[in-house]
């Protein structure tokens, strides 16, 4: 359940990230001009950054996932083995 939600905030992040500061104006500046992520490299690079790190999240926490129910599905198997050896 928990994985749930996280994956859930982490595609909210990544929206955030990704699209958002495209289209609401950052700041604005002395004269008024309206500052947004485009018009700043490192800005842009600083969001696109947080979105890539978002979807990097998610795709770790399956490949965990999936890793570690392959580890314990092995030690279930092998003590399935172990009992029938006994036996």
């Amino acid at each position: 359940m928990i994985q749930r939600i996280q994956t859930l905030y982490l595609i909210v992040v990544i929206l955030l990230g990704a699209v958002v500061p495209f289209f609401v104006n950052l700041w604005s500046d002395a004269r008024g001009n309206e500052i947004f992520a485009e018009n700043a490299v490192f800005v842009s690079i600083a969001f696109y950054a947080v979105a890539v790190l978002g979807l990097l999240g998610i795709v770790l926490l399956n490949v965990v996932l999936v890793c570690t129910s392959v580890q314990l599905l092995k030690i279930l198997l092998m003590q399935v083995h172990t009992l029938h050896l006994r036996l």
